[in-house]
């Protein structure tokens, strides 16, 4: 901006009319905030003084202004007008007028967060002794000294480690107006010593903590003072975290004897007493150890502090009637304003709380002593605490949980055993709660039943049938809000799961008709929810093929319906169409044979899920599911599910090809189990061929994936050779690849794959069988050692009898210097032995003094016994001496186009231990030779 728009800018701003004012102070902050906005001195000087004389505007949105523009500004001038400007601010604060100081105090903590690290010295160098002398001086407002405080606290936030030799000054301040008169002082300064105490040392830390226990030792002092440094101590501890664990043997006695001594209408010191012993226990566990028990008891104590409310009701609730349930919450309805009560026994449940999570070894000593009287204490008739017991009580579910993991429940010391034997209580207290009016009682029942279930999955099976009519009032009640429904929702999908289906046979209909009624309500997470539910119900109904005694074909179509309506509605929310695909699935494959009708109808709207991209995922998973079920015949949608599965083959998605493809071993898997003699030939050989386009050793996963979906296509009733011929060609790229970087990792899934190829026949197979016995003459380990597993899997499965010299390799393999090969070796004599009924032309027999003379016995298909062979000395290379040029060369150049003998002579000749980039080269070559014959 040119000055001379600045200028003009600045003269508006000094203007009489306020309009023109508020005018301009808005185009200067537009203009601070722009990062080419740059000053020189004088503008720097002119700007500083008219944004402070801003500051004092009658009229307070200009003034609001102003404080905005400080904040740009700070970061734009130089640390002699920032210095300035701080002063400034400062004597407005401490000197200035009344109707003044609230924007100073505002524009003083703006500067205070805007300034830049690197003037941040030179500030608090002037800014505070300033602070310090306001939060002293006698002659100081109380408004002043509150200012001066909360300055104060900003600054030892940010800047605490940058004040240390100012640290013990303010500090001495500070405690000396814990004795302050004014309790919005006492307040302030106790939120500044917090803040303040993260920094200090470790002596300044001690002296602070000395003091306040040495103020709370003055019984003289008013209650007021003691409830402040009482707040003192809590919030120094939650500062400063397990440094005040060498300050507890002070200070816990003094706060338990406060909260035993103090008098009856001392409802607020018991609180703070509590709330400091809670933050001893999460802050500094190790150090509190001693005070564990004294703490619990002190808990159990004030949990139930309710001197102006005596509770005689009967216990037992099974008789009452309803006239009763109308005394009982009328009972509860007694409120007292002045009644503060409530506040100690929600610190109690708090500080139980935290003893709970912060010590796991107590929890059998929990449950011994604390636990029945929580339940006892789901009465509570404040609803604020009676939130905190519950969530005190999640806390030691979740504790047990966390400690008994892995563990069982036999033990009678052990936290689940005691958790088992309240179980009766709980429930008869919580369906108490679940019949009163408050929703937020009743989300915070079943919160507490959740969690139960979470601990102990079948607890509930003997209280099913109480539980009920709880849950159909929460879903059926007008009054509830949706976070009640969900909670009961979440609830009963949790009990569905956790416990046996002849449990809730007795209550289908009553559990039935409200998830129905949900599945249509307006809130989508509801909605959503209540279709999980239905999942759950579907198994609980028809948990099995076998018959169980109970007749669930009258829930079969309600069902159905209810989710077929959700299924068919594409104006929704995405959760709920993707819990009603997955819903439908689970209904289809369970229910299948008594919706033979609805079928034609349903399925095709699934197929056209798997075409949208949002619920395509789902879609395929719930059709994995319908694949295993022999319930239903996917014959009148088979030729689109194999022509979307087959597409999402080709997909980039990762996610997507392992649930097409196998999911755990899903969908085209499955349905080429079920459907294999109805899915023609023409769909294989598309299948395979995506299949083979995906072998790569750039993706290791996904080849495995894709191999093992092959070899179970190999091995079906369908296949043809032509499916073969596709296959073999991803498969050789793979091979072919190996054969040149041994080193891949995924043999393990290849050679399976491969051998079933090799078995099925296939005219092309002999050509990648003689290339692996010329693999195996080389004398390269990794390359031997590949060749060796490929000559060993295709002979488990093919009669290689005709194939002359096999032996004579194999056999010389005991000579060879690599245990890997020796290893390979004795596992296929291993394979051999399992397989004693395929036609195998080799397997190899130990004597028990295999060694120097070890032999190998020939077992040809007309089982005949060749006589054992010479040992010949090895040479180094894994071949006798006296070998001569290994007869698989021959049968490769007679049994390969021409085009490829030359390239195989040359990679011969070229040496078995080159291990140079050309022969890496010639290899290449001859595969890529290979893959074209092929």
């Amino acid at each position: 901006m040119a000055n001379s728009q600045l200028s003009g800018i600045i003269e508006k701003m000094t203007g009489k009319d306020k309009d023109y004012r508020y005018m301009a102070t808005s185009d200067l902050l537009n203009e601070l905030n722009k990062d080419s906005f740059k000053l020189d001195s004088d503008l720097e000087m002119r700007l500083s003084s008219i944004i402070l004389q801003q500051l004092d505007d009658v009229a307070g949105d200009v003034s609001g202004l102003a404080v905005k523009c400080l904040a740009p500004l700070v970061k734009k001038v130089g640390e002699e007008r920032v210095v300035e400007m701080t002063n400034k601010l400062c004597d407005k604060l401490l000197h200035g007028k009344d109707q003044h100081r609230d924007t100073a105090s505002i524009a003083l903590r703006t500067v205070v967060a805007q300034v830049a690290p690197s003037l941040a010295p030179s500030i608090l160098v002037t800014l505070t002794p300033q602070m310090i002398g306001g939060i002293s001086g006698q002659e100081m407002s109380p408004g002043i000294k509150c200012e001066c405080l909360e300055i104060m606290c900003d600054v030892v936030q940010k800047y605490g480690s940058l004040m240390a030799d100012d640290h013990e000054k303010l500090l001495n301040t500070l405690l000396l107006q814990l004795d302050c008169n004014q309790a919005t002082v006492r307040k302030k300064t106790v939120t500044c010593i917090a803040s303040l105490a993260s920094s200090l040392s470790d002596d300044l830390l001690a002296k602070a903590t000395v003091q306040v226990v040495k103020n709370l030792s003055n019984k003289n002092a008013k209650s007021e003072i003691t409830r402040t440094n009482i707040q003192m101590i809590g919030a120094i501890s939650r500062a400063v975290g397990y440094r005040f664990g060498t300050h507890l043997g002070n200070t816990v006695p003094v706060l338990i004897n406060y909260c035993t001594s103090a008098s009856e209408n001392e409802e607020e010191l018991r609180e703070y007493s509590l709330q400091a012993l809670e933050s001893f226990l999460l802050r500094c566990p190790r150090d509190i150890s001693p005070y564990c028990d004294e703490i619990l008891n002190l808990t159990l104590e004030y949990i139930s502090y309710d001197p102006n409310f005596t509770d005689e009701m009967d216990e037992d609730t099974d008789n009452e009637t309803p006239e009763d349930e109308e005394d009982d919450e009328s009972a509860n309805e007694y409120t007292d304003d002045e009644d503060a009560s409530w506040k100690v026994r929600r610190a109690a449940a708090k500080c139980l709380a935290g003893l709970i999570v912060s010590r796991s070894e107590m929890i059998s000593k929990v449950y011994q002593e604390a636990c029945p009287k929580l339940i006892d204490r789901f009465k509570e008739r404040e609803e604020n605490v009676k939130m905190d017991v519950f969530n005190t009580f999640i806390d030691l579910l979740r504790q047990t949980g966390n400690v008994t993991k892995g563990q069982t429940d036999t033990d009678e010391s052990s936290p689940k055993w005691l958790l088992k034997q309240e179980v009766s209580k709980i429930v008869k207290s919580i369906n108490r709660q679940l019949r009163e009016k408050s929703v937020k009682t009743k989300v915070g029942a079943f919160s507490v039943l959740r969690e139960l279930v979470v601990v102990l999955p079948d607890c509930l099976a003997d209280h099913i049938g109480s539980l009920v009519p709880g849950i159909e009032r929460a879903l059926n009640d007008k009054s509830s809000t949706s976070n009640l429904k969900i909670e009961a929702l979440v609830f009963t999908k949790l009990v569905l799961a956790s416990h046996a289906p002849p449990v809730f046979h007795p209550y289908i209909k009553a559990l039935s008709s409200p998830v129905l009624a949900a599945v249509g309500e307006r809130y989508y997470k509801v909605t959503a929810e209540a279709l999980r539910v239905c999942g759950e119900l579907v198994r609980v109904v028809r948990p099995s093929t076998q018959s169980m005694g109970f007749d669930f074909k009258p829930f079969v179509h309600p069902i159905y319906n209810a989710i077929m309506s959700r299924l068919t509605n594409q104006d929704q929310d995405q959760e709920v169409k993707e819990c009603a695909i997955t819903c439908m699935g689970l209904v289809i494959s369970i229910f299948g044979d008594e919706l033979r009708k609805e079928l034609p109808s349903c399925l095709p709207v699934l197929v056209d899920r798997m075409g949208n991209e949002i619920t395509r995922l789902t879609a395929v998973k719930a059709f994995a599911v319908i694949a295993t079920s022999p319930h239903i015949d996917l014959s009148c949608v088979l030729v689109n599910l194999i022509a979307e599965l087959t597409g999402f083959l080709r997909k980039i998605s990762c996610l997507l090809f392992i649930t097409s493809g196998k999911y755990p071993e899903y969908n085209i898997w499955y349905l080429h189990g079920a459907y294999g003699d109805k899915i023609g030939s023409d769909a294989y050989e598309v299948i395979v061929v995506e299949l083979s386009s995906l072998i790569s050793v750039s993706d290791l996963h996904m080849t495995a994936l894709a191999l093992e979906l092959c070899c179970t296509l190999m091995t079906g009733k369908s296949c043809s050779e032509n499916i073969s011929l596709a296959a073999l060609q991803g498969f050789l790229k793979l091979w072919c690849i190996m054969q040149i970087r041994v080193s891949t990792p995924c043999w393990t899934h290849y050679f399976p794959a491969l051998s079933l190829l090799l078995s099925l026949r296939c005219p092309k197979a002999s050509i990648v069988f003689n290339c692996t016995v010329w693999r195996f003459s080389l004398s390269r380990q990794a390359k031997q050692h590949l060749a060796l597993l490929s000559l060993g899997e295709i002979g488990r499965r093919k009669d290689l009898s005709a194939h002359a010299g096999i032996e004579t390799i194999v056999i010389e393999s005991f000579q060879s210097p690599f245990e890997e090969i020796k290893k390979d070796i004795r596992r296929m004599e291993v394979a051999s032995k399992e397989d004693q009924d395929m036609p195998l032309p080799i397997s190899t027999a130990y004597d028990n003094s295999y060694g120097a003379h070890g032999h190998m016995i020939h077992h040809h298909p007309a089982n005949s016994t060749a006589p054992k062979p010479p040992i010949v000395p090895s040479n180094g290379n894994g071949l006798g001496k006296n070998h001569d040029p290994p007869p698989p060369l021959h049968m490769i150049k007679s049994s390969l186009p021409q085009q490829m003998v030359m390239p195989l002579g040359v990679a011969t000749a070229a040496g078995s231990n080159s291990e140079s980039e050309d022969h890496m080269e010639e290899d290449g070559q001859t595969m890529e030779n290979l893959l074209k014959a092929v």
